[in-house]
């Protein structure tokens, strides 16, 4: 049984899983629903009750969970191509990114005469990047990406 944000309702499903993905402490279930073959993602947390089904698991010919995630399933894309991002960051979000970096290609540089750092990334162009930046607040001045 699957407890639908949407409708607020209980839904019964046959779900057929073709993958597991974890974004931030999200974890979702890829799957196909029924007889159907597009693939929807269910929240994990969502699902109260799980049995295991008289039906034969279908996989879905042709897909791809890595293609899937890079052509945007579990962000809100802007473009398909990834940007880069410059910005100015206080020294609390230097820490934060030091710790958990927001792409394998970040560079963070100290500023002459300030305690700042100046951030260099690619990232991808999308409203998850852009809420991010949003919630830093004063704490991130982007010099870069029109995007932002």
């Amino acid at each position: 049984m699957y407890l639908s944000r949407a409708s607020k309702t209980e839904k019964h499903f046959t779900l057929h899983p073709q993958g597991l993905v974890s974004r931030h402490s999200v974890t979702y279930l890829s799957a196909t629903v029924n007889g159907y073959d597009d693939i929807r993602q269910f929240v994990m947390h969502r699902i109260e009750t799980a049995n295991i089904s008289d039906s034969t698991w279908r996989p879905l010919h042709g897909f791809d969970l890595d293609n899937c995630i890079a052509g945007g399933a579990f962000e809100y894309l802007q473009g398909k191509a990834p940007v880069i991002l410059v910005a100015q960051v206080a020294p609390q979000v230097a820490w934060l990114l030091s710790e958990t970096p927001l792409s394998d290609t970040q560079r963070l540089t100290p500023l002459s005469d300030s305690n700042w750092q100046q951030l260099k990334a690619e990232v991808p162009d999308d409203q998850q990047t852009l809420w991010w930046l949003m919630a830093m607040g004063t704490n991130v001045n982007v010099l870069a990406h029109a995007t932002f």
